[in-house]
């Protein structure tokens, strides 16, 4: 049932029509609605809202009327008016408990538009572009003008497939460390560690610091060390690895193995006495990295040691 509907004693037919299509054409008119509820008044409250109880709230309306009108008398014209009043009252503050959502993960800048993230997820963007996020990423945006701007703030990981705009506007990453530029490509962004770094792997970007600027294309990488812009060559094939879960190792040196591993599972390998030109043959689905550790253990004699997010492995042999 409608918010109009539920007033229908009260409104006419023409003006019941005209208020439940404005609220219909809800895309069109969040702007001006959020901008209404949020210029002058103090929305706080909404924070702690849980559940909006109708019938409560209308019963509540109609006994204060009812008190009211007890109480003063009113002439027939003034009672009109009080109705109108409650009736306007009541639209305003059901539009806000309808907008709930909206506002729950909306900025209080008009169309402002802020996703965190506690598990993997993915985010479709208004001008079709996808985004694979990662878990303690965040993404904000403004959801009004975004097809025409094609702008928006991240921090985190994520692997981002950008599509082409048909007017030719670039599409625009910002983080404290850099800016990634793209017409149309695939790549990752990965913010969580120590070096913030980029993985083109389709199309084109631009990465540009303060003080540089850098193009890459597919199979290249960029990390800021030290405020500085290092371009490398990507020569692996699980860059996508911590998306579908699979890691696969053909005869890849010890070095290559360490840099996947760590990138897979988000965390920093330091090493020991490991001999980084030996080879190593294995594939794994969805496994933890205790059971890769144990499986570098069983066949190359690796020990290892776990603290916090850092990996210290030792002893690995060729034989």
């Amino acid at each position: 049932m409608s918010i109009v509907k539920s007033l229908k004693n009260i409104i006419n037919s023409d003006d019941e029509k005209k208020v439940d299509m404005w609220l219909k054409d809800y895309n069109a008119n969040s702007e001006v609605l959020n901008e209404i509820l949020t210029e002058d008044a103090d929305l706080s409250f909404l924070k702690d809202y849980q559940e909006f109880n109708t019938p409560s709230a209308w019963d509540k309306i109609e006994s204060q009327i009812q008190d009211e009108t007890v109480a003063t008398k009113p002439k027939g014209r003034e009672i009109a008016m009080i109705f109108k009043v409650a009736a306007a009252g009541l639209v305003l503050l059901l539009s806000v408990f309808a907008i709930k959502p909206f506002l729950s993960s909306t900025s209080m800048a008009a169309g402002m538009e802020t996703f965190a993230y506690d598990s993997r997820n993915e985010l479709n963007l208004p001008d079709g572009s996808s985004i694979i996020v990662d878990k303690g990423s965040s993404v904000e945006y403004n959801k009004l003008n975004f097809t025409d701007e094609r702008h928006l703030a991240f921090e985190g990981r994520a692997y981002f497939d950008i599509a082409k705009s048909s007017e030719g506007n670039n599409f625009l990453i910002e983080n404290e460390d850099f800016t990634v530029e793209i017409l149309g490509t695939e790549f990752e962004i990965n913010t969580l560690t120590d070096t913030p770094a980029v993985i083109v792997t389709e199309g084109k970007v631009r990465v540009s610091t303060a003080d540089e600027s850098v193009i890459i294309t597919a199979n290249e990488s960029v990390s800021i060390v030290d405020g500085t812009i290092v371009k490398e060559t990507v020569n692996s094939n699980n860059v996508k690895s911590w998306i579908t879960g699979e890691l696969a190792f053909e005869n890849q040196t010890m070095d290559k193995v360490i840099e996947d591993l760590e990138h897979h599972y988000n965390v920093d390998i330091e090493t020991n006495e490991v001999d980084l030109s030996c080879t190593w043959r294995a594939t794994f689905e969805n496994d933890a990295l205790d059971v890769v550790l144990n499986e570098l253990k069983e066949t190359r004699g690796a020990s290892y040691d776990t603290n916090g997010n850092i990996i210290t492995i030792s002893n690995i042999s060729c034989q």
